[in-house]
């Protein structure tokens, strides 16, 4: 339960952004395009260890798992 006083909602997008989670288990925009790029770069050695096909996908979800 995340109980907060309406004062305490100052950003408009922090709704959205907690139903988002609660649905999806990310945030899809808590990256930008190029931080996401960066990551998704970064795990691609530890996504074929892993033997799973390379695909940006493939990548993003090892890297949130």
């Amino acid at each position: 339960m995340l109980l907060l006083p309406e004062s305490d909602l100052t950003d408009e997008d922090f709704l959205v952004h907690v139903s988002e989670f609660l649905v999806s288990s990310s945030i899809s925009h808590l990256f930008t395009e190029e931080e996401q790029t960066s990551v998704i770069n970064a795990v691609r050695t530890e996504v074929t260890q892993a033997g799973l096909a390379y695909t940006r996908d493939v990548a993003w979800d090892f890297f949130l798992k």
